[in-house]
C-alpha cells in the first residue's frame, strides 16, 4: 500500500516509511492513498474468522508484514468477550490484564508491526485501532447479538481523535458502522470544530482528572480534516495550528466534516455519578472514562432513540481508576483489588441472572 499526506497528496511513501516516521518530508500526517474496502461477501469472510486472525488480516492490508492471528496472541486471547448490557448496548473492554489501560496493548501491537513510534496518534496506532474494530465486530456477530452486516452505533472517547478516525476509516472500507460517537471532557476541541465551525489550536488544556482526554490538539482532527474537505484546507489547519490561531470552516464544510459524526462534551461531575447508576441499574461497573463515554452515548440517544444497537469502546479498567471508582459509589478507599473484584463479579452475576 502507497500513502501520502495531509499536506500533499502528490507524493507517495511506502509503507514500511509509515513504521518509521511520524511525517512524511512536507510534515503532514501519513494517510492511505487508497483505502482497501470490503463489499459484503468479503466483510462476511473477514469477520468470520478468528478474531485475532481476522485483526492480522486488515493489518496485513495497511503494511507488509504477513502477520498470522497467532503473531498477535500472547496469554491467550487478543480481546475479551464482549460484555452485553441493558439498553442494546454492548461493552468491548479493550484494557489488557496487566496494567488495566489500552495504550500498552496499542503500543505492543504497534511493535509486532516493526514500529518504535509511541505517540497514539501516529498512523500505526489508527491502522491498530481498525483492524480492532474489525475483530470486535466479528466477536459480537458471532456471540448473535448481531448478524453479519447489521449496523451497530459506536461510542468512544476523543482523546487524540484517533479511534474516533479508525473507526471514519473502518466505515469507509465496509464495516458497517452507524454513527460515531466521539465524547470529550472540558477539553472539547473535536466538539467547537464540529459544533461550532471553529477551534482555537493554541494547545490550552484544561487539566481534569482524566489526563488521557486532557489533549489541546486532537492530531488526527488534521487526517479527518483532509480527507473530508481536501490538502487545501488540511494545510489551512496546519498553518492554523503552527501560528496557534483559530482554524475556521464554512458551513459547508462544517456540515460535510460532521457526516456520520457526533460529539459531546461531558463533564467529570456528570461521569462519576453516572458510576452508580449503571452498577445498580445495568449491572456493570464503570471507569471514570467508560462512564464519560456512556454519558455520551445517552445524550445521542436522547436524540435518536434506541433502536440502533451500540458498541462503546472502555479503554481503562474500573480497577486502574478504583479510587475514583469506589468515591463515587460511596464506599470506603481500601482493599482497592479485593472490592472491585467483588463489584465487578456481582455485576457479572446479576448479568447472568445467578
Amino acid at each position: 500500500m502507497l500513502y501520502i499526506t495531509t499536506l500533499n497528496g502528490a507524493i507517495t511513501y511506502p509503507a514500511p516509511a509509515t513504521l518509521e516516521r511520524a511525517t512524511g518530508t512536507d510534515g503532514g500526517l501519513f494517510c492511505p492513498m487508497n483505502l482497501p474496502r470490503y463489499d459484503p461477501a468479503g466483510l462476511m469472510a473477514l469477520v468470520q474468522l478468528p478474531a485475532a486472525d481476522c485483526v492480522a488480516s486488515v493489518l496485513n492490508q495497511f503494511f507488509p508484514v504477513s502477520l498470522r492471528g497467532e503473531d498477535l496472541v500472547s496469554e491467550g486471547k487478543l480481546l475479551p468477550e464482549p460484555v452485553f448490557i441493558r439498553h442494546k448496548i454492548a461493552v468491548a473492554e479493550l484494557w489488557d490484564r496487566k496494567t488495566g489501560g489500552y495504550a500498552g496493548m496499542q503500543a505492543d501491537l504497534c511493535a509486532r508491526l516493526g514500529s518504535r513510534l509511541r505517540a497514539r496518534g501516529n498512523w500505526p496506532f489508527v491502522a491498530v485501532n481498525i483492524a480492532l474494530l474489525f475483530g470486535i465486530y466479528g466477536d459480537l456477530c458471532r456471540s448473535g447479538w448481531l448478524q453479519i452486516g447489521d449496523t451497530v452505533h459506536l461510542a468512544v472517547a476523543a482523546g487524540e481523535f484517533t479511534m474516533p478516525m479508525a473507526a471514519w476509516y473502518a466505515r469507509k472500507m465496509g464495516l458497517p458502522l452507524g454513527e460515531i460517537i466521539c465524547v470529550c471532557n472540558d477539553n472539547g476541541a473535536a466538539w467547537e470544530l464540529l459544533h461550532r465551525g471553529e477551534t482555537r489550536l493554541d494547545g490550552s488544556v484544561v487539566k481534569t482528572g482524566l489526563p488521557m482526554l486532557d489533549i489541546g490538539l486532537p492530531c488526527n482532527l488534521e487526517r479527518l480534516v483532509f480527507h473530508v474537505l481536501g490538502s487545501h484546507v488540511a494545510a489551512d489547519y496546519a498553518a492554523a495550528r503552527a501560528r496557534r490561531g483559530v482554524f475556521a470552516l464554512n458551513p459547508e464544510q462544517q456540515a460535510n466534516l460532521r457526516e456520520g459524526l457526533s460529539v459531546s462534551v461531558v463533564g467529570a461531575a456528570r461521569a462519576n455519578g453516572l458510576i452508580p447508576r449503571i452498577f445498580g441499574t445495568s449491572d456493570y461497573l464503570l471507569s471514570p472514562y467508560t462512564a464519560l463515554v456512556y454519558s455520551g452515548l445517552m445524550d445521542f440517544r436522547a436524540l435518536g432513540g434506541e433502536g440502533t444497537p451500540a458498541l462503546l469502546l472502555a479503554e481503562e479498567s474500573p480497577l486502574r481508576w478504583g479510587e475514583a471508582v469506589l468515591h463515587a459509589l460511596h464506599l470506603p478507599v481500601e482493599n482497592l483489588v479485593s472490592q472491585i473484584g467483588r463489584l465487578q463479579s456481582q455485576a457479572a452475576a446479576r448479568r447472568r441472572g445467578d
